[in-house]
């Protein structure tokens, strides 16, 4: 989730300033939004405080939001309060409901090894 989502996850104070700079010139250059800069703290708090509303306000209030969460929650307890709640597919939303739908296993059966 980490590579895809946020890969300077546990390096930023909830706001990564190189992924906003590089959706901004993905974007400019596509004359459209191709690409999110939004930090998985952005991404929390936009399913927890905020709607959906795409406006400059609400990015704003976001950004606002995430670094204050950042400094009252460790970046573990932010990782598994989006983990808990982000959308994964199929009608899933947090890990315990995508174990159960994909693997039909609690998440502490299931781990990363081959089989």
């Amino acid at each position: 989730m980490l590579s895809t989502e946020d890969r300077r996850f546990y390096s930023h104070p909830g706001l990564d300033l190189l992924g906003i700079l590089h959706a901004a010139r993905a974007n400019k250059i596509a004359g459209e939004v191709v690409e999110g800069g939004s930090t998985i703290t952005q991404q929390l708090v936009k399913l927890e405080y905020l709607n959906d509303d795409r406006s400059y306000v609400r990015k704003l209030r976001e950004a606002v939001l995430a670094v204050w969460l950042e400094t009252h929650l460790t970046k573990d307890q932010i990782l598994t309060c989006y983990l808990n709640r982000v959308y994964l597919g199929d009608g899933a939303y947090g890990m315990a409901a995508a174990a159960r739908l994909f693997f039909n296993k609690r998440p502490a059966e299931i781990s990363a090894r081959p089989i």
